[in-house]
């Protein structure tokens, strides 16, 4: 029988997704998978830092995220009126977003295309999209 060993982590929760389960990030950069029953245990939202009790994910899914929650605990929660502030700062998910969707698809997008893709208003992504040093952007359509 083998021994799985439990350790205990501070992360950062970077995206809930369509499912329900979350994904967070630990200072070392390593990916925690949580389930749906924690984060609706929680409430988490992207930007929430919490405690978890990880283990090694599952062989099939340990080479894209390292580990899963077992347990987990709110250390600090998003406040709302911030939200976005965290968002546009690089220390919620926005950018990462934005840079994980460029790099998976390395076709050119117009702005309106990036915010129906991610769920987001122009704004918040034309300010995010500022923040990150490698985006270049064109003009690429004129209309009358």
């Amino acid at each position: 029988m083998s021994e799985v060993i439990t350790e205990l982590k501070i992360a950062v929760v970077e995206e809930i997704v369509f499912s329900g389960s979350a994904f967070a990030v630990t200072k070392d950069g390593d990916g925690i998978f949580i389930n749906s029953r924690i984060v609706d245990k929680l409430g988490l939202k992207p930007g929430d830092s919490i405690q978890a009790y990880i283990v090694p994910n599952y062989p099939d899914k340990a080479d894209q995220i390292k580990y899963r929650a077992m347990r987990a605990s709110l250390v600090s929660q998003v406040n709302p009126v911030e939200e976005g502030l965290h968002k546009i700062a690089g220390n919620g998910s926005l950018p990462s977003r934005i840079t994980r969707l460029l790099k998976e698809d390395e076709a050119l997008w117009t702005l309106s295309e990036i915010c129906e893709e991610l769920a987001e208003s122009e704004q918040d992504v034309y300010t995010a999209l500022a923040t990150l040093p490698n985006v270049q952007s064109t003009k690429a359509y004129y209309i009358l």
